[in-house]
């Protein structure tokens, strides 16, 4: 069960599931087949695993800056170990808090969260309105810092075609 908490198996248990929903009918699946419900029972404790974003955004933000350091302990006790240090665990190369979590929205939670929904008796849609809340929360945030990014090159390009006259 408890491997199903992996996301390197998100995919092929993501697959699994949507095929069950295609599957299923309005009074449900297969109750008889122990495959089904296990699933079932593993994608409800794999979307608990990954549910932070779906929280309120200001519980959220406390979760996703903890999920931060712990990434960043992990890629310490790398550097220490000698082995490569995975992306976004790095603390001398971060990753933007906002791009990394957009896309852990877009890539794992989302899918997930949306194809849980479509089970019979699922009732998911606050998730869902907050899950999109909360990546407009940092699509925002990633929007700020081009738009501001681009404001400092034109000030940059500015003066520089100054200082060449």
């Amino acid at each position: 069960m408890v491997l199903a908490t992996d996301n390197s198996v998100h995919s092929a248990c993501l697959g699994k599931l949507d095929n069950l929903v295609k599957r299923s009918t309005r009074e449900g699946w297969n109750y008889a087949d122990p495959n089904d419900e296990r699933l079932v029972l593993q994608m409800a404790l794999h979307t608990a695993d990954v549910s932070n974003p779906t929280k309120p955004l200001h519980i959220y933000l406390v979760w996703a800056d903890r999920i931060k350091q712990e990434f960043y302990q992990q890629g310490d006790k790398e550097r220490e170990l000698l082995l490569p240090v995975s992306i976004g665990y790095d603390r001398k190369q971060p990753i933007p808090l906002e791009k990394m979590q957009a896309g852990f929205i877009i890539g794992i939670v989302r899918p997930l969260i949306l194809s849980l929904s479509l089970l019979p008796s699922a009732r998911l849609h606050h998730c869902v309105e907050q899950l999109d809340a909360n990546l407009g929360h940092w699509q925002r945030q990633i929007y700020e810092t081009q738009s501001s990014l681009k404001v400092t090159d034109a000030w940059d390009d500015e003066a520089d075609a100054r200082g060449a006259n």
